[in-house]
């Protein structure tokens, strides 16, 4: 009968390979750990040099992975806070432009002061700086710019026009010139209607933001809106007072240049 011989006991520790594997992936985890906590200062560059380093190594491909690379911002050509910008931000534009009408309605009522108490009751400003979601809309309100039923600047708003023309200069940003009337019908020699009168009244002050502004005329849009786009119902001499406008819209850099009414 034969005699079974006994295996003999596999050698002590592990075997050579498994050393030599425990030894690259403790070295693997070890420098994963100093990337991270690098990264903790930019996440973008630290997905960047996983994504290198499993492309190279192909030891993290496929299988359930620690570091979820989903979860971390992508890498971007340029990013928002770095691209260069061409033109100073429109909530700093309205602030610089507010101090500027401030100053000018102080001054005018300073020379005003012998006038009636009943002049002296707050009002509306005639001149106002809006913004919205399609940019900054500077609003200048019957009489600042023209005499009632007519188009030819005044001579005592060339001052403030030509100080907002200033301003506007330094932008890139495309702007719309737009004239607004009350609903009062206009039949002259000059205005077949109020469509004409408030295209003429867009269409100077177009000529003064080029001619005395220097503003690039690329940049620049006129329209006449009529009476269509009012602001209040025409019903009072206030209200088709505040109907009777200019605006000028300071359009975002990324918005789509059209038209608007208010």
């Amino acid at each position: 009968m034969a005699v079974k011989r006994k295996k003999p006991d596999p050698p002590a520790g592990a075997p050579a390979w498994m050393m030599t594997y425990g030894d690259l992936v403790t070295q693997m985890l070890t420098f994963f750990i100093l990337l991270f906590t690098f990264s903790s200062l930019d996440t973008v560059k630290f997905r960047d040099a996983v994504i290198s380093l499993q492309g190279a190594f192909g030891v993290l491909s496929g299988g359930t992975q620690i570091l979820n690379l989903s979860d971390m911002p992508t890498s971007a050509p340029i990013s928002q806070e770095a691209a260069p910008k061409s033109s100073p931000n429109l909530v700093q534009v309205k602030n610089l432009l507010d101090d500027m009408i401030k100053e000018d309605e102080d001054s005018k009522q300073k020379e005003n002061q012998d006038e009636s108490a009943d002049n002296d009751q707050e009002k509306e400003p005639l001149i106002t700086t809006i913004l919205d979601e399609r940019g900054l809309r500077i609003r200048f309100t019957d009489p600042v710019l023209f005499d009632l039923g007519k188009a030819d600047i005044k001579a005592d708003a060339v001052d403030i026009l030509r100080n907002v023309a200033d301003v506007l200069a330094t932008l890139t940003n495309h702007m719309q010139i737009e004239g607004h009337t009350d609903n009062i019908p206009i039949r002259t020699a000059s205005y077949k209607s109020n469509w004409e009168l408030s295209s003429i009244r867009s269409c100077e002050v177009l000529h003064f933001m080029v001619q005395e502004g220097g503003i690039n005329p690329e940049n620049l849009t006129a329209a006449g809106y009529g009476e269509y786009h009012p602001l209040a119902p025409n019903d009072t001499n206030e209200n088709r007072s505040r109907n009777r406008r200019v605006e000028i819209l300071i359009l975002n850099e990324d918005a789509d240049v059209k038209t608007s009414g208010k």
